[in-house]
């Protein structure tokens, strides 16, 4: 795009920078896919209701969300464990077959290359929660780069390097 629409990649960097690149988004909020879908599963959610005034759309809203929330408390009161079902088995899947080579600094940063190909180099901090690829801080789960660093410690569990968000407690708090 850079070469075929200088001016296009300028305004997008100047104006639009925040918003249409991943490596820019905001780590405060974890999220682990970025799609509209969240927004149209929004809008079929309160479709319904939408000819309401303003104010009794708010309070639909509020209440809509209340019951969420409810319901998730109930889920999560049967769940047992550290970090949410799904997440685990994410994270499972994404160990296997890491083509990665662990550089270990410390037992809290290493340097992780990418085997074959790229040979790309990512550091990560586990104290920090950081990884130089920034799907650990924007997502708020492990790295494939991060995983493959938990995964050559001794008694490191994974589940430790997850986010809050993504807790069995959490979802109990609602």
């Amino acid at each position: 795009m850079e070469e075929a629409k200088p001016d296009a990649t300028n305004y997008l960097r100047q104006c639009h920078n925040k918003l249409w690149t991943r490596s820019q988004f905001s780590t405060i909020c974890k999220v682990d896919y970025v799609t509209n879908n969240l927004t149209e599963s929004f809008n079929n959610w309160i479709k319904q209701y939408k000819s309401l005034n303003l104010d009794d759309l708010m309070d639909k809203i509020r209440q809509l969300l209340m019951l969420k929330w409810n319901q998730r408390r109930k889920i999560g009161k049967k769940l047992d464990g550290l970090i949410l079902p799904h997440i685990i088995k994410l994270l499972n899947e994404k160990s296997r077959e890491l083509s990665l080579e662990v550089a270990e600094c410390s037992k809290e940063v290493a340097e992780v290359t990418t085997l074959g190909g790229s040979g790309f180099r990512f550091v990560m901090n586990l104290v920090d929660r950081t990884c130089s690829c920034r799907q650990w801080q924007v997502s708020g789960i492990s790295s494939k780069h991060t995983l493959a660093f938990v995964t050559s410690l001794a008694n490191e569990p994974i589940e430790k390097h997850v986010d809050f968000y993504y807790s069995i407690e959490a979802m109990q708090e609602g």
